[in-house]
């Protein structure tokens, strides 16, 4: 294994975290440290447990809840349809069985936070052995985490950018642009403005499921879950190819956007989510 000079930040429930590590593993690669989180939340009764339990048992509650939920959603139409979405990628994902990042990566850490905007992370951060970072969740990094020194975070979103910023990047970017894409850039304090590293676009998927109906929430989600996260991690791939013999991932070379250039979508509305995931199934 060659261990490469970045750190995972990686989020225990965000599948993209597990693309990116078995896809690195697939041609030799392993992150330098993997910082596995954990996120308590800012609930009224996660912070009241906290207080008269502790950090930890109070994330175990939160963890057990949170548990069931999932069970709730996920039904056995979700897992078929999260193994027949990736029949085109080389790489199979398992993205349900238990996963050890010890397999991967000669340090790994856990760590229970609230989110991002924790006090604790920056600290955390700058004791890290190096200073490059592998964001694998979704949202916005607050702007004191990225205004760190000598600390630069590394995502991949979900789109071409700047043509497609913001929410739900995968369909935008079919109903904008025509296909899938992938932008790999150094996070800022903006909506996916960062320097640019690398951008992708990838064919066109047409799916053939076999199930005869198709629940369009069931298929979006598993769309996000289980195929959204090849795209970026094979733009991950590339980029850390590209770059395998340097020492420090911070030299990355990059390229600023143009302020204001770009446009920044929102969720997508559910009719227009519905028109574009229904092109992409073969019809029977």
């Amino acid at each position: 294994m060659q261990i490469l000079p970045l750190i995972l930040l990686a989020d225990k429930y965000c599948s993209t975290t597990r693309a990116y590590i078995l896809y690195m593993a697939s041609c030799g690669y392993a992150f330098k440290k993997i910082l596995a989180l954990d996120f308590i939340g800012h609930g009224s009764r996660t912070i009241l447990a906290e207080r008269l339990f502790g950090r930890r048992v109070a994330f175990g509650l939160f963890n057990l809840y949170r548990w069931r939920l999932r069970r709730q959603e996920q039904s056995l139409t979700f897992f078929q349809m999260c193994s027949e979405l990736q029949e085109s990628f080389k790489i199979k994902i398992d993205y349900f069985a238990p996963l050890s990042y010890e397999n991967y990566s000669e340090q790994v850490e856990n760590i229970i936070i609230r989110d991002f905007s924790d006090e604790a992370l920056p600290a955390l951060l700058l004791k890290q052995p190096a200073h490059t970072f592998l964001y694998t969740g979704g949202g916005i990094v607050p702007g004191s985490l990225l205004a760190i020194p000598d600390v630069r975070i590394l995502h991949i979103h979900p789109g071409v950018v700047p043509d497609v910023k913001g929410s739900d990047g995968l369909l935008w970017s079919l109903a904008v642009r025509g296909c899938p894409g992938a932008s790999c850039f150094f996070m800022n304090s903006g909506i996916d403005t960062g320097d640019i590293i690398a951008v992708k676009e990838f064919p066109t998927p047409s799916f053939n499921l076999s199930m005869q109906s198709i629940d369009w929430d069931i298929f979006y989600n598993a769309m996000l879950y289980a195929y959204d996260p090849h795209l970026r991690a094979s733009l991950l791939l590339d980029v850390l190819q590209e770059n395998q013999d340097r020492s420090d991932l911070k030299t990355i070379p990059s390229h600023s956007q143009e302020p204001g250039s770009g446009r920044t979508f929102f969720t997508m509305h559910q009719k227009i989510k519905n028109k574009v995931m229904y092109q992409l199934v073969k019809r029977r």
